[in-house]
């Protein structure tokens, strides 16, 4: 038996049991799904930008130290979905 702050009482079982039925529920995660998502992202900012991140470097310069927000917000999506990719988690 488990009391909330607010007095409610709930069987922690029960809670155990609704989280394993949601669970089974779910569909299986599919991590080569998950890379075809990270690879397509990954196409994106490379069309956007008109190149690989090391070359986009190159032409608009260091993300963290320009006053581009966008730029800088990107880059940092970029380089994690290099480290997705590269399974540097």
């Amino acid at each position: 038996m488990y009391r909330t702050v607010n007095g409610k009482e709930t069987i922690l079982r029960e809670i155990v049991q609704e989280y394993e039925v949601k669970k089974a529920s779910e569909p299986a995660y599919d991590e080569v799904e998950r890379m075809k998502e990270l690879v397509k992202a990954l196409f994106s900012f490379e069309e956007k930008y008109g190149g690989t991140y090391e070359e986009v470097i190159s032409r608009l310069g260091d993300p963290q130290l320009t006053d581009d927000w966008t730029w800088s917000r990107d880059a940092d999506e970029w380089r994690y979905i290099m480290k997705e990719i590269a399974g540097e988690r």
